[in-house]
């Protein structure tokens, strides 16, 4: 019988093994509630939603792949698509036309320093980030890619600020943009794959 239990163990382990760990679902921690309340219903209103119910979404070629901008949402300087309205603005889809990211702006009152901005951003937001970085054109905060729980869904959330004070991008105020990688199916299909007989 012991014999049994720890052949029934190391197959179990084996079989986990194989799971893909980089969407283990243990690395997604649960999201602050101060990102909770900027969101407010966005992932639920946009993520894992066929495009087409969208009508004030129009398709852009941007750089080679194809997303949908809200209409009078944005604004294009030089070769770049900035949103100047809070909210979502720019959504992407998959191969079945399901939106599998969206872009979450917030628009500044003012032009404000990068370090300000950034450091603002990382309080309001749980200290998600150790730095940022970037150039004149816009910043990034680090590490990319931040993975998080929220309400229903996996994310990975990546941040930017554009239109600080004396940058390169001609904006009148200082954006944020948030842009949000949905990861919930590959979350989910690693939970079926450790526990196959559920």
């Amino acid at each position: 019988m012991q014999y049994l239990i720890l052949f029934l163990m190391l197959f179990s382990f084996s079989f986990a093994s194989d799971c893909n760990d980089e969407y283990n679902y243990k690395n997604f921690p649960t999201a602050s509630e101060e990102l909770k309340d900027v969101l407010g219903d966005s992932l639920n209103s946009y993520l894992d939603r066929d495009i087409k119910i969208f009508k004030n979404f129009q398709a852009y070629d941007i750089q080679g792949s194809i997303y949908y901008l809200k209409r009078d949402s944005f604004v294009k300087l030089k070769d770049y698509y900035y949103p100047k309205k809070n909210g979502v603005w720019k959504l992407h889809v998959n191969e079945n036309n399901k939106i599998d990211e969206i872009d979450f702006a917030v628009i500044k009152l003012y032009q404000d320093p990068v370090e300000d901005l950034a450091n603002e951003l990382n309080e309001d937001l749980g200290n998600l980030w150790l730095k940022w970085d970037g150039d004149a054109y816009g910043y990034k905060m680090v590490p990319e890619y931040t993975q998080l729980h929220l309400d229903n869904f996996y994310i990975a959330l990546d941040a930017f600020i554009y239109g600080s004070e004396n940058d390169a991008t001609g904006l009148k105020n200082s954006v944020v943009n948030l842009h949000i990688i949905n990861y919930t199916h590959e979350v989910n299909e690693f939970i079926k794959c450790l526990h196959p007989e559920k």
